[in-house]
């Protein structure tokens, strides 16, 4: 890793935290820069202002989900265990998350936050999500009977599940198998 990157991947990292425990109202230009010890225009040689910060934050994060994704299917491969089916039930246990802990969470509803005041971030927000859902598509396609159709519906439930989760009157486990059993399996 080059002294660029690893700085590159210093300022986005101290972004995610900061979003994760103070807001957007909290993340700042001059306290990443202060947090990671440089100076605020040598954060802005990287990242010109604060939705730069947040768009290279959102493409952190769906960058992970790819690679936890991938790294589980082939996983579930290595053992022998990536029939169909228990393919798209990891997947969705993976999808559908009510953790208001959880550090991705909290910086997405932050994004999309900020978003609504920001035409630039809602545009990136929307054009990962395309990207996104036609990568899910994509990585289902050979399994699972209308591919395009379920991740459809499947994302935007999962994003929803994010934040009202916790207050559906059955657990995660049964939620995760109801959707399992309405997906034709191919």
């Amino acid at each position: 890793m080059t002294n660029k990157q690893r700085t590159e991947d210093q300022l986005v990292e101290q972004t995610i935290q900061i979003l994760s425990e103070e807001g957007i109202g909290g993340l700042t230009m001059r306290k990443v820069a202060s947090n990671c010890g440089v100076r605020l225009s040598n954060l802005q040689y990287y990242y010109p202002n604060r939705t730069a910060l947040v768009q290279a934050a959102v493409k952190r994060f769906f960058l992970r989900c790819e690679e936890v994704l991938i790294a589980e299917r082939k996983s579930m491969a290595d053992i022998g265990s990536s029939s169909p089916r228990d393919f798209l039930r990891m997947l969705i246990d993976k999808m559908i998350v009510c953790d208001p802990e959880d550090q991705y969470g909290i910086v997405f509803r932050e994004a999309w936050a900020l978003a609504a005041h920001d035409k630039e971030l809602a545009e990136t927000l929307r054009e990962y999500y395309r990207t996104y859902i036609n990568w899910m598509i994509a990585l289902v396609a050979d399994d699972v009977v209308e591919a395009e159709k379920v991740m459809c519906i499947l994302i935007p439930y999962a994003e929803g599940y994010s934040l009202m989760g916790d207050t559906l009157p059955f657990p995660r486990e049964v939620i995760v198998e109801m959707l399992l059993n309405i997906i034709d399996v191919a």
